[in-house]
Formats: C-alpha cells, structure tokens, sequence
C-alpha cells in the first residue's frame, strides 16, 4: 500500500515460509525473495526501503523467533524496509476481519485457534493447538489425510472403523472406495509403498493434500470420508470451546447479545457442509470440565467470516 492508501496485489508465489517445516535458513531467504517480487510489481526500486513491512507467518509465534527473522531480513537487504513486525499467521487473518478483538480458526494444512479479547486498552491472547502434526492440528488437512489413511491400513490388519447404522458390508465398499482414492493419490501399487510418504519422502503440505480426495468422498456420500469430516468438524469445534472456556463470567453472560466475532480460516472450511454436524456438537454440550461453558445459539452464526 502506497501513502495514499492504494493496495497494489496482490501478488501470489507458492513459497513455504514455515522455519519448523523447512528450516531457518529457507524460511529467511523465501521471505526476501518474496518481498523482493513484490516491490518490483508494484513499481518500488530495489533499493528503496518501504516504510514498514508486516509479516504474519505460520510458526511465528516466539518472539525470539520473531527477532531472528528480523534480523536476518536486515542482513540480507538493508534496503527492504525501514521498520518491521512479524507475528503468528493467526493475528494476521483476525485483525484483517475485525478491529475489536475475536476468534480466529484456522484449519488449512495445520490448525490453530486464537481469542483476542480487549479490555480497556489491552489486549488479551488465549491459545488452543498449532502445535504441529506429531502432537496437534486436529481438524486440518493433516488431520483429515492422516485419518484416513490410518484408517485403511488398520481396516487392513482387520481393525475394522466403527460407522453408527452402518452394515459390514456397506463399511467395506466405502473402505474399499477410500482405499482407491489414496493409492491413486500416493501412487501406491503395494501397501509397504507408504512408508517412504511417511519417513524419507515425507512433507507435511504433501501428504495432508490428501484431504481433497477425501472431501470428493464426502461430497460423493461415502461413509467413512464423511465420517472423518465430522470428527475433523468436532476437534474445531472443541478448539473453540477451550478457547472461550478463557472468558470471564461477565462476558461469557453476554454473548447472546455480544457473539464473539470467529474467523474461519483455510481449505477445510470449504467443506463446510461435512463438518458442521461435529463442529456444531462440540460447541452446543455441556461439559463439567470447563466450568459448564454454554454457548448460547446466536453466538453460533458459523463461520461468521470465511478467508481462504
């Protein structure tokens, strides 16, 4: 944006800019290259420094890591910017929604959910997952991929999923559906052919890209895909729930008339109609563990806002 408000863009280059996935280094020169394109686009000599740059970025939590990236942006290109701010990709989607605080879910590759509540002058942040695929991103395109692959090959050593109405052998045409959607995807012509997806081939984008084929099978009416949406549609709708379990009493007796503003964020929210059921359960139970939280229907007008 120039000093008269006009937005030049926006520009689009398929780069990784996630330090935790592809390492410092990369992540560094990624964001340099892309600032670079941009400025060039939009008319800006290399050598002119913009008057600020905001980078909201997957994994930029730390603020040490915040720092390092700063740094090294600094290093690298002195003339890139006169000033800088970087935070968690979150951030980014929720104040571009809404300027009074709220809610931001993110369930792309990765899952994250974040409150923002302001107090007076303050701002307050709660944080629920975005703690990667070994111990988090339940919901995500990751989720989704990963259940369902592990969902055949347990299905195969005759660990057989349980679908609710379901015959046994209704469960074993969808197993078998679902089974020729991933070896089409990994191009798999022998079971053992998945091991390198998991270990020395593994990327994470890669293999959560899955997600998509299962999604045709939810759309297709297949039991196990659909399934595996609802409990994907479940996790974010638990997210949430943490996530407002932070409210205070006071406010959590307001939220009929004041619902807090939820961003969805991602491709997973395209299949909106497939994880409505779970999501929507999670949110509206009752539960003792977080001190009987209800959420009253009005403040589920879900997805307020959607940002792919």
């Amino acid at each position: 944006m120039n000093t008269d408000g006009h937005i030049y863009g926006p520009y689009v280059i398929d780069k990784s800019t996630n330090h935790w996935t592809i390492g410092r280094e990369t992540c560094y020169q990624n964001v340099l290259e892309m600032v670079q394109f941009a400025k060039q686009q939009c008319g800006c000599p290399i050598e002119t420094p913009l008057r600020g740059l905001c980078l909201s970025l997957s994994g930029m939590e730390d603020v040490r890591e915040q720092n390092k990236l700063i740094e090294a942006l600094k290093q690298r290109d002195p003339h890139l910017s006169e000033s800088y701010n970087v935070c968690n990709d979150s951030m980014g989607a929720l104040v571009t929604a809404s300027a009074t605080g709220g809610l931001v879910l993110i369930a792309g590759t990765g899952s994250m959910c974040r409150l923002v509540t302001i107090e007076g002058s303050k701002d307050r942040h709660y944080r629920c997952g975005g703690w990667g695929h070994m111990i988090g991103d339940e919901g995500s395109a990751y989720y989704i991929a990963h259940k369902a692959v592990r969902m055949l090959y347990h299905a195969a050593d005759g660990i057989l999923p349980r679908i609710e109405g379901a015959t046994p052998e209704a469960v074993q045409a969808s197993l078998a559906y679902l089974r020729a959607k991933m070896c089409e995807f990994y191009k798999l012509a022998d079971p053992s052919d998945i091991l390198p997806h998991l270990y020395a081939n593994f990327a994470k984008a890669n293999f959560a890209g899955f997600a998509a084929k299962v999604a045709e099978g939810a759309d297709e009416g297949d039991l196990c895909c659909r399934q595996i949406f609802q409990k994907a549609g479940r996790w974010l709708g638990m997210h949430i729930r943490a996530a407002l379990g932070n409210l205070s009493p006071a406010q959590r007796a307001t939220l009929t008339e004041h619902p807090v503003e939820i961003v969805c964020v991602g491709s997973v929210w395209k299949s909106w109609a497939h994880i409505r059921a779970g999501f929507m359960a999670a949110l509206t139970e009752e539960h003792p563990a977080d001190g009987g939280l209800v959420v009253p229907a009005p403040a589920l007008r879900t997805p307020y806002r959607l940002v792919e």
